[in-house]
């Protein structure tokens, strides 16, 4: 089963930020998704020391 995050009948906005799956569906790519992103590049190469805790 395929999880939506809106409402049936209204076309998400994106951004044109979106991943797709292998069947076509839609997940909008997050800033929390991109930060996660970032934080294991950084550990990664070894830069654990400058990952922080997202601040709002």
């Amino acid at each position: 089963m395929t999880q939506q995050y809106y409402s049936p009948g209204q076309r998400p906005d994106f951004h044109g930020a979106a991943i797709l799956d292998d069947e076509g569906n839609e997940t909008p790519i997050t800033e929390e998704m991109i930060f996660k992103a970032c934080v294991e590049l950084m550990i990664a190469q070894g830069q654990e020391e400058t990952v922080s805790e997202k601040s709002d």
